[in-house]
């Protein structure tokens, strides 16, 4: 349970009468699956092709859903999918994606520390390998890119965005504000992520920003 969501709750969400499966969810989105008539199944379980998560802001799910059933999400279909996966890391307002690649893990955390960004060496990400997508300059997705962690086990914050930052680096792009590495799906057996700003594409982390900001603001007055 998330903020009064349960995962693997049905949910009516708000304008949709179609019921939603809930697959995961943060304080600030939910990523659910969608029902396929076609197959009489939800679209997990219908196919194995590369898969974007649909996603939906919480509080909004939280104060216009409703839930109508429960249907438990299996301890295979977690680790298959990588539903227990972190939805956004490495975001960071004071820094930006660059053109010019970094050979060495060294030279890009030198690179950090002159502009003061302290990236951690801890695990950030308890997975081998993920899929890294980046962005064109009209906004546009690349193909992703898989990239694996050098001890063959877990990401640290530096290395993952590190390699992200190689990759976001051979192309131009329109991202204005920060960095970010933000859950996009699930493709080639491994979770996807896309590269961004320190807000998400949706701008459901600045939603739930300005309205936590709102709300201090009204506590003082």
């Amino acid at each position: 349970m998330t903020n009064q969501l349960v995962v693997g709750g049905l949910y009516l969400l708000p304008n949709d009468n179609r019921p939603s499966w809930l697959l995961a969810a943060d304080e600030v989105q939910v990523f659910y699956d969608v029902w396929w008539d076609h197959t009489n199944n939800w679209s997990l379980r219908s196919s194995n092709a590369r898969t974007i998560f649909p996603r939906c802001f919480a509080p909004s799910l939280i104060s216009k859903g409703s839930q109508i059933g429960y249907e438990e999400i299996s301890i295979e279909e977690i680790s298959k999918y990588k539903l227990n996966l972190p939805m956004k890391f490495c975001r960071f307002s004071n820094f930006h994606w660059g053109l010019q690649p970094f050979g060495t893990m060294e030279e890009f955390a030198t690179h950090c520390n002159k502009l003061e960004l302290r990236l951690s060496n801890e695990m950030i990400l308890s997975e081998p390998k993920i899929l890294i997508n980046a962005k064109g300059p009209t906004g546009g997705m690349k193909s992703g890119v898989m990239i694996e962690a050098k001890n063959g086990k877990w990401f640290s914050e530096t290395e993952l965005l590190w390699q992200a930052y190689n990759i976001q680096a051979k192309f131009k792009n329109n991202i204005q504000e920060g960095v970010g590495i933000h859950r996009l799906g699930w493709e080639k057996k491994v979770a996807s992520y896309y590269i961004g700003g320190y807000y998400d594409d949706a701008d459901y982390l600045r939603m739930y920003e300005n309205m936590h900001t709102t709300s201090d603001a009204h506590k003082q007055a």
